[in-house]
């Protein structure tokens, strides 16, 4: 258990790992994960991250992966468009009244 950064994980990683009948090695939340794992003998260990989700109807209290980029929606041009659309929509209110305004003078 080298995540130091949040106990809660360590303490679920503990569980998970005894619910599994497997040795789970954690020294709490307050050393460096590289010397836990130099500790360990682990001298190329690579960073992970486990992501445990809010959502709705689950329960189980159990870790989820996190999503990779490639799943992330990239909206990037509807969201320009849609921003240029209302500015340009903007713009044209402002010159109709601003034309109103000086017709009535």
């Amino acid at each position: 258990a080298c995540d130091v950064y949040r106990p809660a994980a360590v303490e679920q990683l503990i569980k998970v790992g005894a619910q599994a009948g497997a040795d789970v090695y954690e020294q709490g939340t307050d050393r460096d994960p590289v010397k836990i794992a130099a500790t360990l003998g682990l001298v190329d260990a690579a960073p992970f991250v486990l992501q445990q989700e809010d959502q709705a109807g689950l329960d189980d209290g159990l870790f989820r992966t996190v999503p990779d980029a490639a799943d992330i929606p990239n909206n990037h041009l509807s969201y320009a468009v849609t921003w240029m659309g209302l500015a340009a929509a903007l713009l044209i209110v402002y010159a109709l009244y601003a034309r109103s305004r000086v017709r009535a003078h």
